[in-house]
């Protein structure tokens, strides 16, 4: 049976318990006194990023004097997303639509046409209508890109004394 003075002094010695530190999870270096020691190409409170340092040379505090291109911070370990996000982490980019690529920095094609026409759908009508001047855009500039492409073909020909007539060389490039 427990007085009034045990159930005290149990009652302290509960409160006055001592908690252990948990030891950090570090992705790429190993805990030394309860702190992430990074690898030498990585930094972060956990060693989660990579350092993208431009070359070999480091300053000695690690930092870096010149960075990979869209990448910033002292050691360049801050991606930079042109067109989108970075994820929680800091380390990768959400792309917004139709971007892609590792910095949002790519158009594709597909995701182009997938873009406009999840807008189009979007839209209904009123979406077709603005679909037609896009398409007469795109048909433009393909008939443009193709010009360019013969007088191009058409000017290096010429450098190499090699005459050839431009009808005959736009069909030569259709059937490429």
């Amino acid at each position: 049976m427990l007085t009034a003075d045990t159930e005290t002094a149990v009652h302290h010695a509960h409160r006055h318990k001592t908690h252990r530190r948990r030891t950090p999870v570090c992705v790429n270096g190993k805990p030394v006194d309860n702190v992430c020691e990074c690898e030498l190409d990585y930094v972060g409170k956990h060693c989660e990023k990579k350092k993208h340092c431009e070359s070999f040379r480091r300053f000695r505090n690690g930092s870096c004097p010149e960075c990979l291109p869209n990448y910033t911070g002292e050691f360049c370990e801050e991606i930079v997303c042109v067109h989108g996000k970075k994820n929680k982490y800091g380390t990768e980019c959400v792309c917004e639509d139709p971007y892609t690529g590792p910095f949002c920095d790519k158009l594709e094609t597909n995701r182009i046409y997938s873009y406009y026409n999840r807008k189009v759908f979007i839209l209904g009508p009123l979406g077709a209508v603005s679909l037609i001047p896009m398409c007469l855009l795109y048909m433009t500039c393909e008939h443009m890109a193709r010009k360019r492409q013969v007088k191009r073909v058409g000017v290096m020909m010429e450098g190499q004394n090699i005459n050839i007539r431009k009808q005959i060389l736009e069909k030569l490039l259709e059937e490429i």
